[in-house]
């Protein structure tokens, strides 16, 4: 693939079209999918997250390949960001439904004082 060639490319080659049926959308087995959350998070710049698996009850999926959220995420410079979503990974194992608005995974919180010293600029979202 010629990165250079902008709009020289059919994206119906390299992707393909995922229909969502109102609120839900069915993941067949082996799709990887780009989500992204309708929350927006605000992580203190001593903390540092991981996302993690909500529970395995609810399917053979996993939405968190990358995890790590950084410090001070969506904090802003002096705490008065505003949060910003966080984007999901989904690769199903199984089919599945997933809802409007249904958790999918959580976020562990582990401190991380030597974060503050380094926490200099964060760009945060404005609603």
């Amino acid at each position: 693939m010629d990165l250079a060639a902008v709009g020289k490319h059919d994206p119906a080659e390299f992707f393909r079209e995922v229909i969502q049926a109102k609120d839900n959308l069915r993941i067949r087995p082996g799709d990887f999918l780009i989500l992204f959350d309708k929350e927006f998070v605000r992580v203190p710049p001593e903390l540092a997250c991981e996302m993690r698996t909500m529970d395995d009850r609810s399917g053979e999926f996993r939405a968190h390949f990358a995890g790590f959220i950084d410090p001070g995420w969506g904090w802003g410079l002096g705490g008065e960001g505003l949060g910003r979503p966080l984007t999901l990974e989904v690769k199903a194992h199984e089919q599945l439904m997933i809802s409007s608005g249904q958790p999918i995974a959580k976020i562990g919180f582990d401190v991380w004082p030597a974060c503050r010293k380094f926490h200099t600029t964060q760009v945060t979202h404005k609603k």
